[in-house]
């Protein structure tokens, strides 16, 4: 498994795991988001804190440089979708 800090965000207490083409994001202590390469598929499982969902916000525009996705956050549905 690799672990790694958002970039801009080394600090924040959040990290990207990758294991087995699987990003997960860490928030804290709990698994937040995931998102798949195999089926370009991204999942969030909820929003615990504000500060959680800026980390999720950060997670879907690592995935958008690193891995050529078009995701955005939507605060108000908890939820991560495509941009159209």
């Amino acid at each position: 498994m690799t672990v790694m800090n958002i970039p801009e965000h080394e600090n924040a207490q959040c990290k990207i795991l990758l294991e087995g083409g699987v990003y997960y994001l860490r928030s804290y202590d709990t698994l937040v988001a995931m998102y798949s390469t195999r089926t370009g598929e991204i999942d969030c499982t909820g929003i615990y804190s504000r500060t959680t969902a800026k980390h999720i916000s950060w997670f879907a525009k690592f995935l958008n440089q690193m891995c050529g996705t078009n995701f955005s956050y939507d605060v108000f549905k908890s939820a991560i979708a495509k941009r159209r």
